[in-house]
């Protein structure tokens, strides 16, 4: 296994960190790489935002689903929070941002 030093690595400009999984340094796949680049450069409104997966259990954070709990789905290209009642069988969904939300 090669070593890697570190210090030469992070005193690169416009390198923050190094992706590692424990000690082990991960290689980032250049097709994400590009995506994120190509979106920072085209000139629209681009931030951050929280990463959820559809079928994530998240709980909200803020907004006006504020203390809800639920389970992450995609809609017509939309992310929506979906709330069951497992007694009833019945569920009900809403429109989510990313922005409202926390993992677990």
């Amino acid at each position: 296994m090669v070593r890697l030093e570190r210090a030469p690595v992070l005193s690169t400009p416009g390198v923050v960190s190094i992706v590692s999984f424990g000690a082990d340094p991960i290689p980032i796949p250049d097709v994400e790489i590009h995506g994120v680049r190509t979106m920072l450069r085209s000139g629209l409104a681009a931030e951050p935002c929280v990463f959820v997966n559809v079928g994530d259990r998240v709980s909200v954070k803020q907004g006006p689903l504020a203390g809800v709990s639920g389970i992450v789905i995609a809609l017509k290209g939309k992310l929506r929070l979906v709330v069951s009642v497992p007694l009833l069988q019945r569920s009900v969904s809403a429109e989510l941002d990313r922005d409202w939300v926390v993992a677990g």
